[in-house]
């Protein structure tokens, strides 16, 4: 028995590492790691293999995916992008105007943004290499983000009805009804972005772009310490208990958060609009290779089996 179990742990400390079967590239230097074993180190860089990423090991990339698949996910990605810059340019205009008409106009670009939020947060195509449940895999972000981005229309409508009722003098308590109703609707909205960038960093992980998916776990945890920062600020209004330094401080990071945050996610949108036209196009050049290298072959299969045709032997003479 002792024997046995001897046998066995020498068999498992004799297993090789797993070993990199297709083609991937150090993300340090650029070296193709295929034929290597993760748990060693590049040759090029001499850095470790394994830790070069954390994002789990997918069998298919966002260049596989089906052209129409890709189209759709691109659609979304710009639309994201340009929402959002309108959304922000939209902004800083009602710092100046406030009214009803530009309101509605918010609520239209908020409208485009949960639009291609929807449209980027589609499940992966499910393919023959796939071995997961595409439809059960990030569920749960997949909700989560859905369901939150659709309160900004809502907040933007809101703010709308509250200026309608404040400059005809109606009703007090629809007023601060409405002002709550946006106030909380923005909450939700604003708090719904961590997990929507948590998505989109899941889709740049599959798409073998470990800077963006990076760079957008970053957004993620920003509006996490945004949200925690606002929240703080809030209190110590109403109850000074943090005092007047602390107070002083958190208005500077307030001050700060109105302008770095979102320019670093526009420049995340814009990285994932360039990943989505970069995947279409790579997608259509290797279509058009394959095409090539099949038009090729059926030409060499032609000429070899003319070749290998049996010449005519003129009849012989009697």
């Amino acid at each position: 028995m002792a024997g046995t179990r001897t046998n066995s742990v020498g068999l498992q400390a004799n297993k090789t590492p797993d070993t990199i079967v297709d083609d991937r590239s150090c993300i340090h230097c650029g070296y193709n790691l295929r034929g290597l074993r993760i748990e060693g180190n590049c040759p090029e860089c001499g850095r470790p293999i394994k830790g070069r990423k954390r994002a789990p090991r997918y069998t298919d990339q966002l260049v596989h995916a089906p052209i129409t698949w890709l189209q759709v996910f691109a659609s979304g990605a710009v639309l994201l992008l340009l929402a959002a810059a309108g959304v922000a340019a939209m902004i800083i205009a009602l710092l100046f105007v406030w009214n009803v008409p530009l309101l509605l106009i918010l609520a239209g670009l908020c409208a485009a943004w949960t639009i291609g939020v929807w449209l980027c947060t589609r499940p992966r195509p499910q393919m023959p290499t796939n071995t997961v449940n595409v439809h059960a895999e990030w569920r749960t972000l997949r909700v989560v983000a859905r369901a939150t981005q659709c309160f900004w229309p809502l907040a933007a409508l809101l703010a709308a009805f509250c200026i309608y009722i404040y400059n005809n003098s109606l009703s007090t308590g629809a007023l601060y009804t409405g002002i709550g109703a946006a106030s909380l609707s923005l909450l939700i909205a604003v708090g719904g972005l961590a997990p929507t960038c948590a998505l989109l960093a899941n889709i740049a992980d599959w798409a073998e772009d470990s800077s963006l998916a990076q760079s957008l776990r970053g957004c993620a945890w920003t509006i996490c310490f945004c949200g925690v920062v606002l929240g703080l600020a809030v209190v110590n209004t109403y109850t000074h208990i943090l005092g007047s330094f602390i107070g002083g401080l958190l208005a500077t990071f307030i001050i700060a958060m109105v302008f770095m945050p979102p320019v670093y996610f526009l420049y995340c949108l814009f990285k994932l609009q360039s990943m989505a036209r970069w995947a279409i196009w790579n997608h259509v050049a290797a279509e058009a290779k394959l095409d090539r290298f099949r038009a090729s072959a059926d030409a060499a299969a032609r000429r070899s089996g003319v070749g290998a045709c049996p010449r005519h032997q003129p009849p012989r003479e009697r």
